[in-house]
């Protein structure tokens, strides 16, 4: 009887085939599960609470409003001691017309500053924990 936890690998990838954009989470057991919008990682709750409140807007939205979204779920996340910074944030923006793109450092502050004066940002759920990844095609 084997009562340790197996070392593995949880991940999110997002991918673009003929039929539009998937997102798919794979489990460190090796199951895999096709999602819409998912968040992993230790503190990860509030982020999935933001994405299934906005999954509506999703369809419809543009990159921009994609990225606010995905920065807005990730803020959440964040320690209550920390904040979400260019510098411990990245987007990876993909999508049928779109190359692989990775928008981080100076690149991504304006987002940083439009989220902020935006606000709905949801409130930190205050878990101890590590990184999140959320993502949403």
């Amino acid at each position: 009887m084997y009562v340790r936890r197996p070392y593995g690998v949880g991940m999110l990838m997002g991918v673009v085939d003929g039929t539009g954009p998937h997102l798919y989470e794979t489990e460190p057991s090796g199951a895999f599960h096709e999602y819409v919008a998912m968040a992993i990682g230790a503190r990860a709750q509030s982020a999935k609470t933001y994405l299934e409140k906005f999954m509506a807007e999703f369809p419809d939205a543009d990159s921009e409003a994609m990225i606010k979204h995905s920065l807005k779920a990730l803020s959440g996340c964040v320690q209550t001691d920390k904040q979400l910074e260019a510098s411990n944030t990245c987007v990876v923006v993909i999508g049928p017309d779109q190359k692989l793109t990775m928008i981080e450092d100076a690149a991504l502050q304006p987002y940083l500053d439009a989220i902020e004066l935006e606000g709905d940002m949801p409130a930190n759920d205050g878990d101890a924990g590590g990184d999140v990844d959320a993502m949403a095609t």
